[in-house]
């Protein structure tokens, strides 16, 4: 830019598209109207509104329907006035696609098909709520019988240790419970979150006792948040330097915590609440992982107070960087496609199912020690670091005398993503640059690069790795299926951003395959590597 200005401001903006033909879309749409005229059938009758996770999908007493059950029993009486609202609202061009007319969309929303990804929408959020919660049930089951056990023999410390755990499951137990039932079907693409973040946290430096925290407003969508709020990270914000003193705990709540592993012969990534992983669901190995770790989700946010120091000239650094994984399809994968590309074929498939899983491992990848009883929290020590001995209540400075467990910190959501086997031949290395270099050809289908993004999932076949581009917002907004239609001219436009570059070939700059965000990845993106594969085609 700096040898070419006319660059920054040269060409044409592409024009703006909302696509009123998205059935993924029109179908969240649906499904809010069908919910909200539920809401108030059941509050006109006498009902309460549903405002938790539990108040929905539990029933109050064993010999009740839960509600969930009860709002399907009323869609399929086909409740004249809700019909008349849908045909109203929905484009006829998607109309018979989703069902309106013959109501197909409710069994869409409610029961599973072996043909379609768009269907079970609504028992795929009910399934996972009765699991973990029926997963908690049966540790909590377990411990007590510890317990008991341990008690008996004498063995007091053991019995306190394991009474820390059931408490502890306790307050997670209560979390899963009292989500807000809003947010949680909008997580699960249930419902429309009409591009606004509903997984918001903030770094709270009011119970620091500062006076000028009272003024303070800092809020990021969690996939930010789990890096710029991260323990060790400092953010400036009204002239002066702040930074996180743990993870906020509510009261009688407790902190959702997965497993994670990759594995070591196929490389898959999987992730699980709670409970270590069983076998690889790719090649059910159950032994080898050349990665694992535990990932705490700090959904309720995080404590900050003011530092001592003064914002400098530059940036603070960030306490780690987020690595984004492709956990799996959360209904049944869908068929791939093979469609011609250039001189070759290719094999794409889509879904508006799939589950993108963000980490930060902390600084230089060695965790964080969080304190799960108060909420403290901080960058892990360097190797041969003598870690401090105790440690303080974020916010109220008071001596805390829980143990401090190492984790990383994550979030995770659904969205739109495109699956993509180029079928040739490619490393590892190869194949993220080609990824890194379609990212940055999205600009010339008319996509912002700020709004999808992406990461390498193996194919299951020797030397080949898929491609997975997604939509950055959870949800999805449409994007990976313009992708998927547009694929063929995505690589000539991906093969231009690398041929066109000035930079060495055995490496990379920020005007082709690097960026901020996969700074991690830097040393490794090469447009050699890129353009290798992308001319085969």
């Amino acid at each position: 830019y700096f040898r070419d200005p006319v660059k920054l401001v040269e060409g044409s903006p592409g024009v703006p598209i909302v696509s009123l033909l998205n059935p993924w879309i029109v179908r969240r749409h649906v499904h809010a109207v069908a919910f909200a005229e539920f809401e108030r059938t059941q509050v006109a009758e006498g009902g309460k509104w549903h405002r938790t996770v539990n108040s929905f999908f539990r029933a109050p007493d064993a010999e009740e329907v839960a509600p969930v059950r009860r709002f399907m029993e009323w869609l399929r009486t086909h409740p004249v006035e809700l019909g008349d609202a849908i045909k109203r609202i929905v484009p006829p061009r998607v109309s018979a696609t989703i069902g309106v007319e013959d109501w197909n969309w409710v069994e869409a929303l409610a029961e599973f098909s072996d043909t379609s990804v768009e269907y079970g929408w609504l028992r795929r959020a009910e399934e996972e709520v009765v699991t973990d919660l029926k997963s908690i049930s049966e540790e909590l089951d377990d411990i007590e019988h510890l317990i008991s056990q341990s008690r008996i023999a004498g063995a007091g410390a053991r019995a306190e240790q394991l009474s820390n755990r059931q408490r502890g499951l306790l307050r997670v137990e209560r979390t899963l419970k009292e989500r807000p039932l809003i947010d949680y079907l909008a997580q699960r693409v249930v419902l429309p979150k009409y591009g606004f973040p509903v997984d918001v946290v903030s770094l709270d430096a009011r119970r620091s006792g500062d006076a000028q925290a009272e003024q303070l407003d800092l809020t990021r969508d969690l996939r930010l948040g789990i890096t710029e709020f991260a323990p060790g990270s400092r953010v400036v914000a009204d002239g002066a330097l702040w930074e996180t003193a743990g993870l906020r705990i509510p009261p009688g709540r407790g902190l959702l915590t997965h497993s994670w592993a990759v594995c070591a012969d196929c490389d898959v990534f999987r992730t699980s609440l709670g409970k270590e992983h069983g076998e690889c669901t790719n090649c059910s190995d159950s032994t080898r992982r050349s990665d694992s770790g535990r990932v705490v989700i700090p959904m309720f946010g995080f404590v900050g107070r003011r530092c001592s120091e003064s914002p400098g000239e530059s940036r603070p650094p960030w306490a780690g960087f987020s690595d984004f994984h492709f956990s799996d399809y959360m209904a049944d994968p869908p068929v791939f496609e093979t469609v011609p590309c250039g001189r070759r074929e290719v094999r794409i498939r889509t879904s508006p199912q799939g589950q993108i899983t963000v980490i930060n491992r902390g600084p230089a990848g060695r965790g964080f020690r969080i304190c799960f009883t108060c909420g403290h929290a901080e960058a892990a020590p360097a190797p041969r670091a003598a870690p401090a001995d105790g440690h303080t209540r974020p916010g109220s400075g008071r001596d805390c005398d829980g143990r401090l467990a190492h984790s990383h910190l994550g979030h995770q959501y659904l969205t739109d993503v495109v699956e993509v086997q180029l079928q040739i031949p490619m490393t590892t290395r190869q194949a993220r640059s080609t990824l890194y270099a379609s990212l940055e050809g999205v600009t010339k289908i008319g996509i912002s690069r700020s709004d999808v993004n992406g990461t390498l999932r193996p194919s299951g076949h020797a030397d080949q790795v898929n491609l997975v581009l997604f939509d950055a917002v959870p949800g999805g907004a449409g994007h990976a299926a313009r992708i998927a239609d547009q694929f063929s001219q995505l690589l000539q436009d991906a093969r231009r951003v690398v041929e066109d570059c000035e930079c060495g070939e055995d490496s990379s700059c920020y005007g082709c395959l690097r960026s901020y965000a996969n700074q991690r990845h830097h040393d490794e993106l090469t447009r050699k590597d890129a353009l290798d594969v992308l001319s085969r085609f």
